[in-house]
């Protein structure tokens, strides 16, 4: 927490409304999103010149959070320097020509979120395809074959296999009969014994 406030100093010339909060024990400077790549470098320039991530928080109605973590790499001292951009059309500077690691990090937002870095050079997907017209994390994003396809398992913790096969369990098409499974392992189970014949 020493190295916070030269962090805070550095930031206050460029945006006065910077404040301080501490936010799950990681001390968070919270920017406006015009002031972002200019508060990350001046976090740079304080000592915390080593990229941890960036990541982005869908709250709804309220637009998306955009979340840097820096570390000083001497006193390993950690901040985290904080933005909300709008909904309707989210984009904000990218850090890549300050944080050259952050590249990866701001496409894997813009092709997860849709939120648009602004500068740089390629925000090309990384696991999607290039026309998908879906971004999966986003909260309001209906994702249909979630909700079309039968999950092979569990779903969620607390759920039980045999809850699922009171309900009826749904088995994907082309899948096994479960009196051909049952043959399946039986045929299975003797194979031992005869390799141990042999």
């Amino acid at each position: 927490m020493s190295d916070m406030p030269r962090a805070l100093a550095q930031i206050r010339p460029v945006d006065p409304t910077a404040a301080l909060l501490v936010n799950f024990g990681t001390p968070t400077i919270t920017v406006a999103p015009e002031a972002w790549r200019a508060a990350a470098s001046c976090c740079e320039s304080a000592g915390f010149d080593f990229f941890e991530m960036l990541t982005v928080v869908d709250q709804l109605d309220r637009g998306f959070d955009v979340l840097l973590s820096l570390r000083d790499a001497t006193t390993a001292s950690l901040i985290t320097v904080a933005t909300t951009v709008a909904r309707d059309q989210p984009s904000i500077a990218s850090l890549v020509d300050v944080f050259a690691a952050a590249d990866w990090y701001e496409r894997e937002a813009y092709e997860m979120f849709g939120v648009d870095f602004v500068g740089h050079p390629n925000l090309a997907p990384i696991l999607l395809h290039p026309q998908s017209p879906q971004f999966p994390l986003r909260k309001d994003e209906w994702l249909e074959r979630r909700v079309t396809t039968p999950w092979p398992g569990v779903k969620e913790p607390g759920e039980s296999v045999a809850a699922e096969s009171a309900a009826g369990e749904l088995e994907p098409s082309g899948s096994k009969s479960s009196e051909s499974k049952s043959s399946e392992s039986k045929s299975s189970e003797s194979v031992p014994a005869a390799a141990a014949a042999l």
